[in-house]
């Protein structure tokens, strides 16, 4: 892989990961990216993802005080959430 392609990604991911962290849509940046090096889009869609999942758990961590009397709303929604994905 070149350099220029390495340089690209880290910059491309560095940026959705801070997007997704404040308002979602980094994936936005990223699947394109890797459409555009060449990933086939089954397997950028599934890098995107994956990729992107540090981010959202740093966003947890920088909000967890505005999330500190949502328990119950939280369990319902990510209850439904696992329901309806396995579905």
């Amino acid at each position: 892989m070149r350099l220029i392609s390495v340089l690209v990604m880290l910059c491309v991911a560095f940026v959705a990961g801070a997007i997704n962290s404040i308002a979602g849509g980094g994936t936005l940046l990223t699947f394109p990216v890797l459409i555009w090096l060449g990933l086939d889009a089954k397997v950028a869609n599934g890098t995107s993802t994956v990729a992107l999942w540090p981010g959202l758990f740093g966003g947890l961590y920088g909000y967890r005080k505005e999330l500190e009397n949502s328990s119950t709303i939280l369990i319902r929604l990510g209850g439904t959430s696992i329901i309806a994905g396995a579905i």
